[in-house]
């Protein structure tokens, strides 16, 4: 069977690099990259790839923004699109349903298991637009080399993935902590800039919030996931109302300060 393509678009340099390495060595997917929408669109027009994993939040153009512009485009109209996202809550995802995605991944997602998840996904795309035989021949359900940990899957994206399989693709718990530290210093000193919610230091605080809860979760760090995660939905309401209160910001610090406790207690 021929080698499928796969075009990731994410922001987040240590999503990429994990999901591109796990979709590779346990997925037989070949994988490309793109930091942004612009330049995702320009490699899936150059690159005719079979599916696209999109994250939702991106500065400067958004995935929802970035599938408009695809659809918008015959070249790149019929490619399937799967969104990775750590938004939740059960109006977002029927919000990002709506927009006609073959299915979405949440975030954090696990690395054993996200190559079985994608094919899953695209094998109902397929199913669903041409018939069960073709898309079954085109997607199977899982490789050999992740069908072993079929038993491990529970939901999209649970967050159950293993140390080892991380550490085999290059990556440790020790670097995250060290990227930890100076993401929070950004968050802390982002949180003291905010004064009311119209200017970028608000968008850009609320965008590393939701950052850190992906990337935490993929590195087995669930309690610093879900402070960011509280974070994220703290100030994202800020962003919609227009008004930021004194005490979601400060509220916001207090997380901050609890996400830095466990960094340290992790480090000792």
């Amino acid at each position: 069977m021929t080698m499928k393509t796969i075009l990731l678009i994410d922001d987040e340099e240590d999503i990429r690099e994990v999901a591109a390495l796990t979709l590779e060595t346990m997925g037989d997917f070949r994988v490309f990259a793109a930091a942004n929408g612009f330049e995702g669109i320009e490699l899936a027009a150059a690159m005719q790839p079979d599916a696209v994993l999109l994250d939702v939040m991106m500065p400067d153009i958004d995935g929802p923004t970035t599938l408009v512009l695809m659809r918008e485009r015959e070249i790149t109209r019929d490619i399937p699109v799967i969104f990775m996202t750590a938004k939740v809550q059960a109006s977002d995802r029927r919000s990002l349903t709506s927009m006609g995605v073959s299915g979405i991944i949440s975030k954090p997602f696990d690395p054993m298991n996200l190559a079985a998840e994608v094919n899953d996904i695209l094998k109902r795309h397929s199913e669903r637009s041409g018939g069960s035989s073709s898309g079954s021949d085109k997607w199977p359900a899982a490789s050999d080399k992740n069908a072993e940990h079929a038993d491990h899957r529970e939901t999209i994206g649970a967050p159950k993935m293993s140390c080892e399989v991380l550490a085999a693709c290059g990556f440790s718990k020790e670097a995250f902590l060290e990227n930890l530290d100076e993401r929070l210093r950004s968050l802390k000193a982002g949180l003291e800039t905010i004064i009311d919610a119209s200017g970028e230091p608000l968008e850009s605080v609320v965008r590393e919030f939701h950052s850190l809860a992906g990337i935490a979760g993929t590195y087995d760090f669930p309690d610093v996931s879900e402070l960011a995660r509280r974070g994220e939905q703290l100030l994202h309401g800020a962003l919609s109302e227009g008004t930021v209160r004194a005490e979601d910001v400060a509220a916001a610090k207090v997380l901050v300060r609890e996400m830095d406790a466990l960094r340290l207690s992790a480090v000792v």
